[in-house]
């Protein structure tokens, strides 16, 4: 579990934007307001490399910039434990804080690929500890004191996390990119790089894989930026 503070900014592309702006919309209001509709979270879900956890990241971020709030960075290899009970310990830790404490803190929790966390009870290849631990997050997210608390969760796999998980935050669900979306995300890209090579001749390699449909993701873009810039630097 990491307590982050070192969360870079970076451009987002116009669907991430508009999203991460409603994230923050609804985080401002409500940890300004006394607002009596309890309001948990997100569940951002969406095929893998569209950009969610980036999304959370920098929405989380920007919320933070408006008022001290924690941000806690949670995944599987977080949260899992050989020993009983200590998983469970952690997560009511980003929940509750420090029982040292007397000062309520707001804090923000991003929970990266919830379903190898929180996987659904239905789902074949789920354990006893996946029972526990639902259990105990459902019991959290019940008492949550949405006042001073936000979940942003993540999944590739929705039909994999638990329904009882779904029907406790707010579900957006982003769809496949599309070529447009990922020809500006290898222009922000290519922007961003201090390179000691021409890019432009890198931009058109890109453009052409994903008009040829090999390229589909952030991550398939930002690995073949790297690869066509080493192969360059290599041949001079």
């Amino acid at each position: 579990m990491e307590i982050s503070t070192r969360i870079k900014i970076t451009k987002l592309l116009d669907y991430q934007e508009n999203i991460a702006k409603k994230i923050i919309r609804i985080a401002d209001y409500v940890f300004k307001k006394e607002v009596p509709i309890k309001f948990s979270g997100f569940l951002l879900s969406g095929p893998p490399g569209c950009g969610k956890t980036e999304i959370a990241k920098q929405a989380a971020a920007s919320i933070s910039m408006g008022a001290p709030v924690k941000i806690f960075l949670l995944d599987g290899s977080d949260i899992a434990s050989p020993k009983w009970g200590e998983a469970e310990e952690k997560l009511k830790k980003a929940f509750t804080g420090s029982a040292e404490s007397n000062h309520i803190e707001k804090k923000i929790i991003i929970f990266d690929d919830i379903e190898s966390t929180l996987m659904s009870r239905d789902v074949e290849i789920s354990k006893e500890w996946h029972f526990s631990i639902n259990s105990v997050v459902f019991h959290l997210l019940d008492d949550i004191d949405h006042l001073n608390t936000l979940v942003i969760a993540t999944t590739n796999k929705p039909d994999m996390v638990d329904p009882a998980l779904i029907s406790r935050l707010y579900p957006i669900a982003i769809p496949a990119l599309t070529k447009d979306q990922l020809r500006q995300f290898a222009h922000y890209s290519l922007e961003n790089g201090a390179f000691d090579i021409e890019t432009e001749q890198v931009l058109n390699s890109i453009e052409a894989m994903i008009n040829e449909g090999k390229i589909k993701s952030l991550r398939d873009i930002e690995h073949e930026i790297l690869l066509k810039i080493v192969e360059m630097v290599s041949e001079n």
